[in-house]
């Protein structure tokens, strides 16, 4: 858990530019959470439900929305404008007994292994053929953590090695100061023989 002062944080949101808004771009008021009737089942928000993505950089968002060679992308610098508490999931594999003043031993070593495993749920990408019922319990989770007055979750990225990803319940803690609009050079591909 991580108190962050108002003013802090700087994180970007991309979004893919349309037919309608290839040479334009997004304006700024179109750069932040969809509209509730537009919000889909996502690993941290079910359907209905916003929630503000956001990344600590350019290069992961692009990651993130999946951008490809010749995209034309809007890039939304965001400015945090109030006080959050968040729960970090981003730094639990590196967490240890003497890294946290006071550290409760007995639970780390009961608790350390699920909260591992739902820091991983949530950062997994999504893939096309997923079911809005494969994450339910990462929904159930998060919307557990904003009951209990958290306003997001940080999170790494799995799209991206060192990116990390914010989900911000509320989008009014943040206002987009920016946007541009760039196009994507070139991507790389990775791959491993399945079978």
């Amino acid at each position: 858990m991580i108190d962050i002062r108002k003013g802090t944080l700087k994180l970007f949101r991309a979004r893919i530019c349309d037919e309608a808004n290839y040479l334009s771009g997004y304006t700024v008021k179109k750069m932040g959470a969809p509209p509730v009737t537009l919000s889909t089942a996502g690993r941290t928000n079910s359907e209905g439900i916003q929630c503000l993505y956001l990344a600590e950089n350019e290069e992961t968002t692009f990651h993130e929305v999946r951008a490809r060679d010749h995209d034309h992308v809007t890039v939304g610098e965001f400015h945090q404008i109030k006080d959050l508490k968040l729960v970090d999931l981003s730094l639990f594999d590196h967490i240890g007994p003497f890294s946290i003043p006071d550290f409760d031993m007995t639970w780390f070593a009961i608790n350390i292994d699920i909260i591992r495993k739902i820091g991983n749920e949530i950062a997994k990408p999504m893939r096309r053929f997923d079911s809005s019922l494969d994450y339910v319990p990462t929904q159930y989770i998060c919307d557990y953590v904003k009951h209990l007055g958290y306003d997001g979750i940080k999170y790494k990225s799995t799209l991206l090695n060192g990116g990390v990803n914010y989900a911000i319940f509320n989008e009014k803690n943040f206002e987009c100061v920016n946007v541009k609009i760039v196009e994507i050079g070139s991507t790389k591909y990775d791959w491993k023989d399945i079978v």
